[in-house]
């Protein structure tokens, strides 16, 4: 019966023992086969199952390459933009302290930069405009005869048309000429020399101390040989300008009276006064001469300049005291002598041109005129 029930099972697996080497085959065949299926089932993993670990070893190092990448990109940058900030002085350490200890150029200072700062200009613009302006009608008016002249001489002569062409030839030459000759003739007049260099040392000193504080330039410095103190400015352009004093007003001011006689002069300059009071004299020489009297010329270079001049001096001076005794010294000085620049029609040509234009007048004042000295005091008196 053992016998037979191994042949039966023998039946159920034909092929004996070899049925275990197959088997044992099948099975590494299986094993094989499952492996190279897991590989299969690996590479086509479906989206929503979780990623293999030799991907996922691969991604992180991609990332890790990346990050890398961008890490050097970054210092890459912020090294540039340190290298900038060393090259344009906002850097720090050494080389920043190195940009900020070097000098730095000195800013100028110019009209344009106070305005734009908001500050107030020592004078307005405006007034050196409107000076030029009556500059120019001034030397129109001047031109006008000599051009009507020379137009009604060609009428006569040629023809009409030719005598206004002539004589609106005339008429711009000699308007624009005239600024120009008006200051030589005003120093002929008024008598006056060039100063030596070692006459009048204080009154130079002080000229060169104030000009910067005005914002002008050094003008040229005469004098005029009289006892009475007094001083006026001329000149075409403010930096070309002249400074008229007399020999006598040195000695009769001290240092700070002094300070403020120049500063007013200096104010002349600054807002273009002188050009005005060249043309002024020049052009109305004939009729003052003729006649004697000055209310043309007051008219001519303008009603209240000289107040106006003394508020621009005590600003820029800053004590007004100084300028207001100086002007009770001119009050009180003594009358001119026979033959000075300041009596006759010679003085009657030229007196609105002086910081002190009541010299041997002060009786005559007129009230209500800001520019007579006396007005001036009080003004200043109660600053």
């Amino acid at each position: 019966m053992s016998d037979g029930g191994q042949p039966g099972s023998s039946g159920n697996n034909p092929g004996g023992g070899g049925s275990r080497s197959g088997g044992s085959s099948g099975a590494r065949r299986r094993r094989r086969g499952g492996r190279g299926r897991s590989g299969q089932g690996q590479r086509s993993q479906p989206a929503g199952s979780a990623p293999a670990a030799p991907n996922t070893s691969r991604n992180a190092a991609n990332a890790k390459g990346r990050s890398a990448s961008n890490g050097r990109s970054n210092a890459n940058r912020s090294n540039n933009n340190r290298s900038k900030n060393r090259s344009q002085g906002g850097g720090g350490g050494r080389h920043g302290s190195g940009q900020r200890n070097r000098p730095q150029p000195r800013a100028v200072v110019t009209q344009q930069s106070v305005v734009a700062q908001g500050a107030d200009p020592l004078v307005d613009h405006r007034e050196v405009r409107a000076n030029r302006s009556r500059a120019r009608r001034i030397s129109a008016i001047g031109a006008f005869g000599p051009a009507l002249v020379v137009g009604v001489a060609l009428g006569l002569a040629v023809s009409r048309v030719d005598g206004a062409i002539g004589a609106g030839v005339v008429l711009v030459l000699i308007a624009l000429v005239l600024p120009r000759l008006a200051t030589p003739f005003a120093l002929r007049l008024l008598h006056a020399r060039p100063l030596r260099e070692d006459e009048l040392p204080r009154l130079q000193n002080l000229v060169d101390g104030l000009c910067p504080t005005f914002g002008v330039r050094r003008p040229t410095l005469m004098a005029v040989d009289d006892e009475l103190p007094n001083a006026c400015s001329l000149g075409y352009k403010p930096d070309r300008g002249v400074l008229v004093v007399t020999t006598g007003l040195e000695s009769a001011l001290d240092l700070s009276e002094m300070e403020g006689v120049i500063g007013h002069e200096l104010a002349h300059f600054k807002r273009g006064d002188t050009v005005v009071s060249s043309v002024a004299v020049t052009v109305l020489a004939p009729f003052s001469w003729l006649n004697g009297g000055d209310r043309l010329l007051h008219r001519f270079v303008g009603r209240g300049r000289e107040l106006r001049a003394d508020q621009v001096a005590v600003r820029a001076v800053r004590y007004p005291p100084g300028l207001c005794d100086a002007l009770r010294r001119f009050d009180a000085s003594s009358a001119p002598r026979a033959g000075s620049v300041f009596v006759g029609r010679r003085w009657s040509m030229s007196r609105w041109l002086w910081i002190d234009p009541a010299v041997g007048c002060r009786d005559a004042e007129t009230m209500g005129d800001l520019d007579l000295t006396s007005v001036r005091i009080d003004a200043l008196a109660e600053l």
